[in-house]
């Protein structure tokens, strides 16, 4: 902060703030066709891959939020994916600007439709 301050602006104020890692659990329901029964792990580890994706530190950033739209999306991508639910959300998150959210747990149940 010494070595900053040296550099400021007249009208500047800085501060540093410790940064915090905010965890979320995801509790979803994957809807498939019964015809993918016998492809129903596969589809399942697909949707864990896209989530766990979403939430790495490549992805996410200090102030980003979760979009709760853009997880669903990304999931629907998938071929084998009739529909995807959030359970325990059902807007976004948003984070403070020192916050980065990292997923805790993930459950995935499927149903067949």
């Amino acid at each position: 902060l010494e070595y900053m301050n040296k550099y400021r602006m007249i009208t500047d104020h800085l501060t540093i703030v410790d940064g915090v890692v905010r965890t979320m659990d995801l509790v979803t329901t994957l809807y498939v066709d019964r015809s993918n029964r016998l492809n129903s792990e596969d589809i399942k580890q697909r949707v864990s891959d896209i989530i766990l994706n979403y939430f790495s530190t490549n992805s996410m950033d200090f102030g980003s939020p979760f979009i709760y739209a853009d997880v669903i999306n990304n999931v629907l991508k998938d071929a084998g994916v009739r529909f995807f639910k959030i359970e325990n959300f059902t807007s976004d998150v948003h984070a403070d600007f020192n916050e980065i959210i990292q997923l805790n747990n993930l459950e995935i149940n499927v149903e067949f439709v």
